[in-house]
């Protein structure tokens, strides 16, 4: 899905008073530069929590606030701080809203599902390496494109999106909310899922790479997760199929 899509889908999983944290969907695009980057550097649940935190410093100060300890080299940390900024007004042009000039506990803990929440909707997109380094596997909807086959021209070129999205955000499902570190912990097993792995050692392990600690399991939430994949996979057989 696109940037606009990201942003809605996060929009209507968070509570309203945290609304601005949606922006943060978009966080995983600041590997979109250089191109060789893309979808293979920020795309990965091991990077949220710190990305999270850099880029709405960034957002809040214009200064991203990364320092190289959190990084493999000075290189990579200026790299960082280069793309937050570059990036700024693109996400911020996606939603009216204020920007916090803190983060709270709260507001952090939104943030980051948001974050995942990129990570998670791209498996409609093209296979994630959510896992990557601890794990080399992708995730995707395959049974989805094995259907509607060469699709992302007339999806995004020829503009389909705007209708199917359009479609998708009618629908009632959106009633039904959750707490959103229920929703963090239920993505994160969607996207093992999607890659073949159903074993709960598997999702403790990646979440603890993460450093995503004491998340609350919900077997609610991973059944609305796939009433919703179920929803947007016939929206995709409607205008692509």
């Amino acid at each position: 899905m696109d940037s606009r899509s990201h942003v809605e889908f996060a929009l209507r999983l968070l509570p309203a008073h945290l609304k601005s944290a949606a922006l943060t969907a978009l966080f995983p695009q600041i590997d979109r530069r250089p191109a060789t980057l893309h979808r293979n550097y920020a795309h990965h649940l091991n990077k949220a929590r710190d990305l999270t935190r850099i880029g709405w410093s960034s957002l809040s100060s214009g200064d991203s606030g990364a320092v190289a300890s959190k990084f493999a080299t000075p290189a990579e940390a200026a790299y960082v701080d280069l793309r937050f900024s570059e990036e700024r007004e693109r996400i911020t042009a996606y939603l009216k809203t204020d920007i916090p000039a803190s983060m709270s506990e709260e507001f952090a803990t939104a943030a980051e599902m948001a974050f995942v929440s990129h990570l998670y909707l791209d498996t409609f997109n093209q296979p994630v390496q959510a896992f990557v380094p601890g794990k080399s596997t992708v995730s995707g909807q395959f049974p989805l494109w094995d259907k509607v086959g060469d699709f992302r021209y007339r999806l995004y070129v020829e503009g389909v999106v705007e209708e199917l999205r359009a479609d998708w955000l009618k629908s009632s499902i959106w009633n039904t909310k959750f707490d959103c570190r229920e929703m963090t912990h239920a993505m994160v097993v969607r996207l093992a899922q999607l890659a073949g792995h159903d074993d709960p050692k598997f999702v403790a392990n990646a979440l603890a790479k993460a450093r995503f600690v004491d998340l609350p399991q919900s077997d609610q939430a991973v059944r609305w997760l796939l009433d919703m994949e179920h929803e947007l996979c016939a929206l995709h057989m409607r205008y692509l199929g």
